[in-house]
């Protein structure tokens, strides 16, 4: 399993147990206004419960398990507890599993698109779990028009700038760098790239679809001068992430305890009431 995008694998010693099941394939997210079915037992109940409607937008927003931002499809389909888990069906393929609604608006139900799922079957090909990460860099949108004549960008240029880069990229990237395409495709303004068929995403989106290990192929500009960057998708962090499923270390002794930096430390703590020097031997 893992905890990154909130996916697990299960498998059973009972070899008739998908005796005269019919699965479905996993299909490609559809675009927005999609038609879907969303099935679950929600509310309990014995009876196979099917409800129906559409695919309202898609984005990146953070998941509620893991606190990282991935892709996710927002339904207005009507999901409730006994939903979780169970299948979004487009076209009789699979192509979502429902994982969390909003209970601050009426019909704001997600599910986690098949791009993280077929991310996460090709991650636990080889039985290890290796998980997303996140960009080791921060960036902010170009919608100034004196911004981008700081970064010496020319009037067909576009992308965003590039203000804050953890230590493991090295020299890749650096502040004031502008990405201006992302495995080929151009970055507008706002972060976004355009899809084959006409869809908008963030970029960062691109970069969650790499596994740990492989690279992205970035063009970015700095100064005046147009670079081909090779990045690295690895995970930067210089200390444990969350603790699930274990307890953490320590080490008590004259009254001091001592522990290991995590993750689950630092969430404890408060981003906000946490030392930086924690917080930045976490990030890299």
């Amino acid at each position: 399993m893992t905890h990154d995008c909130d996916l697990a694998l299960l498998t059973t010693d009972d070899k008739t147990f998908c005796k005269n099941v019919h699965p479905f394939e996993l299909g490609t997210t559809p675009p927005p206004q999609s038609p879907v079915f969303v099935a679950g037992f929600p509310i309990g109940g014995d009876e196979l419960s099917v409800t129906q409607g559409v695919i309202s937008r898609i984005g990146v927003q953070t998941y509620t398990h893991s606190r990282l931002p991935h892709l996710v499809v927002q339904l207005d389909a009507a999901i409730n507890p006994g939903n979780s888990g169970r299948p979004v069906v487009y076209d009789r393929q699979m192509v979502g599993i429902v994982f969390q609604e909003n209970k601050q608006g009426v019909g704001l139900g997600y599910m986690i698109p098949s791009e993280i799922i077929q991310h996460f079957l090709k991650d636990v090909e080889d039985g290890h779990v290796d998980g997303f990460s996140f960009a080791s860099f921060q960036y902010v949108t170009l919608d100034n028009p004196a911004t981008r004549r700081y970064l010496k960008m020319q009037p067909e240029q576009s992308g965003v700038r590039i203000y804050k880069v953890s230590k493991s990229v090295g020299d890749l990237l650096k502040v004031d760098d502008v990405l201006l395409e992302i495995e080929g495709m151009k970055v507008a303004k706002n972060g976004n790239i355009r899809l084959a068929n006409g869809e908008a995403r963030v970029f960062t989106t691109l970069i969650d679809q790499k596994q740990i290990g492989e690279h992205v192929h970035f063009k970015t500009l700095r100064g005046r001068k147009e670079m081909q960057v090779d990045y690295p998708r690895k995970i930067p962090f210089l200390c444990a992430d969350k603790l699930y499923d274990r307890l953490p270390d320590y080490y008590i002794t004259g009254g001091f305890v001592f522990t290991t930096l995590t993750g689950s430390l630092l969430d404890k703590w408060g981003i906000e009431e946490a030392p930086v020097e924690l917080l930045s031997l976490f990030g890299g």
